[in-house]
């Protein structure tokens, strides 16, 4: 529907000699240069994991996971210093979040 009404009011637009190219589109620069290494390279090659199994992924020297939580609509000061001090004081020296 909105691809439909998207028509009608670029053929509009030209009828009424109004601009229509608004924006950077599909070939600006970046994009044509994005899409061009995507095509010789797979997304893979951009991100360091080597493998991910049960919920693991196995870097070359390192192995992690991910958390998703729901954000902390209302946390205070308090809740915030808890949950940093449990990153702080719980993960081992030289781990990374």
């Amino acid at each position: 529907m909105i691809e439909r009404l998207s028509k009608i009011g670029h053929k509009l637009a030209l009828y009424l000699k109004e601009p229509t190219d608004f924006g950077v589109g599909d070939l600006s620069p970046s994009i044509r240069m994005m899409r061009t290494y995507l095509e010789q390279f797979p997304l893979s090659s951009l991100l360091p994991y080597r493998s991910y199994e049960n919920g693991i992924f196995y870097n070359e020297e390192s192995a992690g996971f991910v958390l998703e939580t729901h954000p902390m609509v209302g946390c205070t000061e308090e809740m915030q210093r808890e949950l940093s001090g449990l990153f702080q004081h719980t993960l081992p020296e030289g781990s990374n979040i």
